[in-house]
Formats: structure tokens, C-alpha cells, sequence
């Protein structure tokens, strides 16, 4: 099933990222799988994993794009002393500054996401192993 984060991880990866059909609504059941049986639950760390790796990914680009901003900032003068000039560069100024907040709202977005993931991926191995534990101990081979 899709999260939002992935579907704002496609957008701004302009859908280089390959992404399973995903669940229209809350609430949907899954599709079969490909013998028609239906549902079931799957722990695929390596799926988790690399969400990561595309999320840490993106924050190095958004980091990478504050720099820019920062740097278009400092950079920017009124190409001339008159009002308007001096007028336009202000006014360019206020929305670089604006954009290097929205900036900073995604990049706390970004490591806010990436810290659940990582969180998950604990919880759900931990749990996944503790599971596979237990019920291997009353296998006939005896959790071997």
C-alpha cells in the first residue's frame, strides 16, 4: 500500500521511481496475489530499507537546493541605485527568503519521514523475528 509520502517522493523525482499499483482509498482490501488468494501480511525489510535510501536521497537534494537559495540570496544586488531597482531586488529577496522556509518545512518533513521509517523498520523486524521465533519453536524440527 502507498503512503503519501511516496506519492510526494514520485512528484518530486519527476516519477523516476517505480512504485507497485497502490490502494486507492483507506480501507481497501489489497488486490489478490497473482494465485488469486487474497490478503495476507509481508515484511519486506529491503522494501523499507530502500524507501529510506530515496528519502535520505531527497534530503540531500533539498539540502543541496537551500544552498542554491542561500547562495541566489547573498548574491542578489539592485543592478541600480533608482526605487524600482532597488524596489524589484526587495521584492526578490522576500521570495527567495520565502522559498528557503518552504525549504526548510520539507527537509523537516523529509527527516521527520525518514525517522519513522527507521523506527518501523526496528518495531517490524524486531517483531517479525520474535514471531518467526515463536512459532518455529513448536515446528517439528524444533526452531531449527
Amino acid at each position: 500500500m502507498g503512503t503519501a509520502g511516496d506519492d510526494y517522493l514520485r512528484g518530486m523525482l519527476s516519477n523516476s521511481v517505480s512504485a507497485p499499483a497502490m490502494v486507492s482509498r483507506a480501507g481497501d482490501a489489497p488486490p489478490p496475489a497473482g494465485d488469486g488468494t487474497w490478503g495476507g501480511y509481508l515484511f519486506d525489510e529491503d522494501t523499507l530499507r530502500a524507501k529510506i535510501i530515496e528519502w535520505e536521497d531527497l534530503k540531500v537534494a533539498i539540502t543541496r537546493d537551500r544552498m542554491h537559495l542561500i547562495d541566489a540570496r547573498e548574491a542578489l544586488d539592485a543592478p541600480s541605485k533608482d526605487q524600482p531597482a532597488r524596489e524589484q531586488a526587495k521584492a526578490t529577496e522576500f521570495s527567495i527568503t520565502a522559498a528557503i522556509v518552504h525549504n526548510e518545512a520539507m527537509l523537516g518533513y523529509v527527516e521527520n519521514y525518514v525517522h519513522g521509517l527507521e523506527k518501523a523498520l526496528v518495531k517490524y523486524g524486531t517483531r517479525e523475528r520474535l514471531v518467526t521465533d515463536t512459532l518455529n519453536s513448536g515446528s517439528p524440527q524444533g526452531g531449527q
